[in-house]
Protein backbone atom coordinates (compact mmCIF):
# COMPACT_ATOMS: atom_id res chain seq x y z
CA UNK A 1 0.00 0.00 0.00
CA UNK A 2 2.99 2.65 1.16
CA UNK A 3 4.18 1.38 -2.67
CA UNK A 4 0.92 2.85 -4.10
CA UNK A 5 0.81 5.50 -2.12
CA UNK A 6 4.38 6.79 -3.25
CA UNK A 7 3.75 6.54 -7.03
CA UNK A 8 0.58 8.47 -6.48
CA UNK A 9 2.72 11.27 -4.72
CA UNK A 10 5.49 11.45 -7.02
CA UNK A 11 2.82 12.31 -10.37
CA UNK A 12 1.01 9.21 -11.03
CA UNK A 13 -2.66 10.62 -9.36
CA UNK A 14 -3.79 12.17 -12.44
CA UNK A 15 -3.54 8.35 -14.10
CA UNK A 16 -5.67 6.82 -10.85
CA UNK A 17 -7.61 4.76 -13.63
CA UNK A 18 -4.41 3.26 -15.54
CA UNK A 19 -2.40 2.58 -11.80
CA UNK A 20 -5.89 0.82 -10.50
CA UNK A 21 -6.76 -0.90 -13.50
CA UNK A 22 -2.95 -2.11 -14.32
CA UNK A 23 -1.22 -2.28 -10.69
CA UNK A 24 -4.10 -2.95 -7.97
CA UNK A 25 -5.93 -5.11 -9.98
CA UNK A 26 -3.51 -7.71 -10.25
CA UNK A 27 -4.21 -10.80 -8.32
CA UNK A 28 -1.65 -11.32 -5.73
CA UNK A 29 -3.98 -9.36 -3.38
CA UNK A 30 -7.16 -11.84 -4.03
CA UNK A 31 -7.81 -15.24 -4.33
CA UNK A 32 -7.40 -15.22 -7.92
CA UNK A 33 -8.33 -19.16 -8.86
CA UNK A 34 -10.80 -19.36 -5.92
CA UNK A 35 -9.67 -21.92 -3.98
CA UNK A 36 -10.59 -23.35 -0.46
CA UNK A 37 -7.46 -21.92 1.27
CA UNK A 38 -7.79 -24.66 4.25
CA UNK A 39 -7.76 -27.45 1.63
CA UNK A 40 -4.82 -29.68 0.05
CA UNK A 41 -5.16 -29.60 -3.80
CA UNK A 42 -3.90 -32.17 -6.21
CA UNK A 43 -1.24 -30.23 -8.20
CA UNK A 44 -1.87 -32.20 -11.71
CA UNK A 45 -5.92 -32.24 -11.48
CA UNK A 46 -5.12 -28.44 -10.71
CA UNK A 47 -2.48 -27.60 -13.76
CA UNK A 48 -4.64 -29.85 -16.17
CA UNK A 49 -7.49 -26.82 -15.29
CA UNK A 50 -5.43 -23.65 -14.61
CA UNK A 51 -2.35 -24.23 -16.23
CA UNK A 52 -2.61 -26.24 -19.72
CA UNK A 53 -6.13 -25.86 -19.62
CA UNK A 54 -8.71 -28.05 -22.11
CA UNK A 55 -7.48 -29.04 -24.78
CA UNK A 56 -3.61 -29.28 -24.45
CA UNK A 57 -3.30 -32.81 -24.59
CA UNK A 58 -5.41 -32.64 -27.78
CA UNK A 59 -3.29 -30.20 -29.58
CA UNK A 60 0.51 -31.77 -28.62
CA UNK A 61 -1.35 -35.00 -29.70
CA UNK A 62 1.09 -37.46 -28.22
CA UNK A 63 0.32 -38.33 -24.31
CA UNK A 64 3.76 -39.46 -23.61
CA UNK A 65 5.74 -36.38 -24.83
CA UNK A 66 2.55 -34.50 -23.04
CA UNK A 67 3.32 -36.53 -19.87
CA UNK A 68 7.46 -35.48 -20.54
CA UNK A 69 6.45 -31.69 -20.86
CA UNK A 70 4.39 -32.05 -17.55
CA UNK A 71 7.15 -33.34 -15.00
CA UNK A 72 9.88 -31.05 -16.58
CA UNK A 73 7.64 -28.08 -15.46
CA UNK A 74 6.39 -29.62 -12.79
CA UNK A 75 10.39 -29.74 -11.82
CA UNK A 76 11.34 -26.30 -12.78
CA UNK A 77 8.42 -25.06 -10.72
CA UNK A 78 9.83 -26.88 -7.74
CA UNK A 79 13.15 -25.49 -8.22
CA UNK A 80 12.13 -21.84 -8.98
CA UNK A 81 9.88 -21.91 -5.60
CA UNK A 82 12.59 -23.70 -3.86
CA UNK A 83 9.23 -26.11 -2.61
CA UNK A 84 9.16 -29.69 -4.32
CA UNK A 85 5.27 -31.07 -4.10
CA UNK A 86 4.51 -33.11 -6.56
CA UNK A 87 1.30 -34.79 -5.11
CA UNK A 88 -0.89 -32.32 -3.43
CA UNK A 89 0.00 -28.52 -2.57
CA UNK A 90 -1.18 -26.30 -0.55
CA UNK A 91 -2.91 -22.43 -1.21
CA UNK A 92 0.27 -20.56 -0.47
CA UNK A 93 2.25 -22.97 -2.97
CA UNK A 94 -0.25 -21.92 -5.86
CA UNK A 95 -0.56 -18.28 -4.68
CA UNK A 96 3.45 -18.84 -4.97
CA UNK A 97 3.13 -19.95 -8.52
CA UNK A 98 1.06 -17.43 -9.89
CA UNK A 99 2.89 -14.46 -8.13
CA UNK A 100 6.55 -15.28 -8.83
CA UNK A 101 5.98 -17.24 -12.15
CA UNK A 102 2.62 -16.80 -14.01
CA UNK A 103 2.73 -13.39 -13.43
CA UNK A 104 6.30 -12.05 -13.85
CA UNK A 105 6.47 -14.22 -16.82
CA UNK A 106 2.97 -15.09 -18.08
CA UNK A 107 0.98 -11.34 -17.80
CA UNK A 108 4.47 -9.85 -18.23
CA UNK A 109 3.88 -10.49 -22.17
CA UNK A 110 0.82 -8.89 -22.15
CA UNK A 111 1.97 -6.42 -20.19
CA UNK A 112 4.31 -5.74 -23.33
CA UNK A 113 1.88 -6.34 -26.14
CA UNK A 114 0.09 -3.22 -24.02
CA UNK A 115 2.63 -1.02 -24.22
CA UNK A 116 2.63 -0.77 -27.82
CA UNK A 117 -0.55 0.78 -27.69
CA UNK A 118 -0.46 2.87 -24.66
CA UNK A 119 2.07 3.05 -21.29
CA UNK A 120 1.20 0.13 -18.99
CA UNK A 121 2.38 0.64 -15.26
CA UNK A 122 3.27 -3.33 -14.04
CA UNK A 123 5.29 -1.98 -11.00
CA UNK A 124 3.67 -5.66 -9.04
CA UNK A 125 6.12 -7.49 -10.67
CA UNK A 126 8.81 -6.45 -8.76
CA UNK A 127 10.17 -9.11 -5.90
CA UNK A 128 9.44 -6.89 -2.61
CA UNK A 129 5.87 -6.23 -4.05
CA UNK A 130 5.30 -9.48 -4.69
CA UNK A 131 6.54 -10.83 -1.29
CA UNK A 132 4.21 -8.32 0.36
CA UNK A 133 1.00 -9.89 -1.58
CA UNK A 134 2.74 -13.25 -0.55
CA UNK A 135 3.01 -12.63 3.19
CA UNK A 136 -0.48 -11.29 3.26
CA UNK A 137 -2.13 -15.30 2.38
CA UNK A 138 -3.18 -16.36 5.72
CA UNK A 139 -5.93 -12.83 5.22
CA UNK A 140 -6.64 -13.43 1.66
CA UNK A 141 -9.70 -15.83 2.29
CA UNK A 142 -12.14 -17.11 -0.63
CA UNK A 143 -12.64 -13.66 -2.51
CA UNK A 144 -11.31 -10.05 -3.27
CA UNK A 145 -12.05 -8.67 0.98
CA UNK A 146 -8.73 -8.27 0.99
CA UNK A 147 -8.15 -6.14 -2.44
CA UNK A 148 -11.35 -4.23 -1.72
CA UNK A 149 -10.24 -3.34 1.67
CA UNK A 150 -7.00 -2.12 0.20
CA UNK A 151 -8.23 -0.15 -2.38
CA UNK A 152 -10.57 1.22 -0.08
CA UNK A 153 -7.83 1.87 2.51
CA UNK A 154 -6.01 4.14 -0.91
CA UNK A 155 -9.13 5.20 -2.55
CA UNK A 156 -12.46 5.46 -0.90
CA UNK A 157 -14.06 6.86 -3.51
CA UNK A 158 -12.82 4.32 -6.26
CA UNK A 159 -14.29 1.39 -3.81
CA UNK A 160 -17.47 2.70 -3.85
CA UNK A 161 -17.99 2.02 -7.60
CA UNK A 162 -19.50 -1.57 -8.51
CA UNK A 163 -16.40 -3.60 -9.49
CA UNK A 164 -16.85 -6.11 -12.56
CA UNK A 165 -16.94 -8.73 -9.54
CA UNK A 166 -21.03 -7.82 -9.30
CA UNK A 167 -20.51 -5.90 -6.09
CA UNK A 168 -18.65 -2.99 -4.50
CA UNK A 169 -15.27 -3.34 -2.53
CA UNK A 170 -16.18 -0.72 0.52
CA UNK A 171 -18.98 -2.76 2.28
CA UNK A 172 -19.93 -6.15 2.73
CA UNK A 173 -20.42 -8.80 -0.46
CA UNK A 174 -24.25 -9.77 -0.73
CA UNK A 175 -24.98 -13.37 0.26
CA UNK A 176 -25.43 -14.38 -3.51
CA UNK A 177 -21.94 -13.34 -4.26
CA UNK A 178 -20.87 -15.22 -1.05
CA UNK A 179 -22.89 -17.94 -1.64
CA UNK A 180 -21.64 -18.24 -5.53
CA UNK A 181 -17.57 -17.54 -4.25
CA UNK A 182 -18.50 -20.90 -1.60
CA UNK A 183 -19.38 -22.55 -4.32
CA UNK A 184 -16.90 -21.96 -6.68
CA UNK A 185 -14.21 -22.75 -4.17
CA UNK A 186 -15.99 -26.27 -3.20
CA UNK A 187 -16.41 -27.75 -6.56
CA UNK A 188 -14.01 -30.45 -7.54
CA UNK A 189 -11.76 -29.52 -9.92
CA UNK A 190 -12.79 -31.88 -12.81
CA UNK A 191 -16.45 -30.14 -12.44
CA UNK A 192 -14.28 -26.49 -13.10
CA UNK A 193 -12.37 -27.63 -15.89
CA UNK A 194 -15.57 -29.35 -17.69
CA UNK A 195 -16.79 -25.84 -16.96
CA UNK A 196 -14.07 -24.58 -18.74
CA UNK A 197 -14.01 -27.27 -21.79
CA UNK A 198 -18.06 -26.29 -22.50
CA UNK A 199 -17.88 -22.62 -22.45
CA UNK A 200 -14.87 -23.18 -24.93
CA UNK A 201 -16.76 -25.52 -27.21
CA UNK A 202 -19.67 -23.00 -26.97
CA UNK A 203 -17.49 -19.96 -27.59
CA UNK A 204 -15.88 -21.83 -30.81
CA UNK A 205 -19.31 -23.25 -31.96
CA UNK A 206 -20.33 -19.35 -31.77
CA UNK A 207 -17.22 -18.19 -34.13
CA UNK A 208 -18.17 -20.86 -36.67
CA UNK A 209 -21.74 -20.21 -36.89
CA UNK A 210 -21.00 -16.50 -37.86
CA UNK A 211 -18.39 -17.22 -40.31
Amino acid sequence: MRYILELIKQGFWDLKIALVGMVLEEKIYRNYYNLKPSIKINLRRWMDGNVYYPFAQEAIGNRSLFETMHEHRVSKIAQRLGWDQKGNVDFLWIRRYYSEIMMPEGDANNADAHNQLAFYHMSFIQPKIIWEGVNATPYIGIGGTYQGALIQKLWPELAAFLSHYGYPLNGRILLKHKLLLLLKANLPLSLMREKVRWILKRRSAEVIEKN
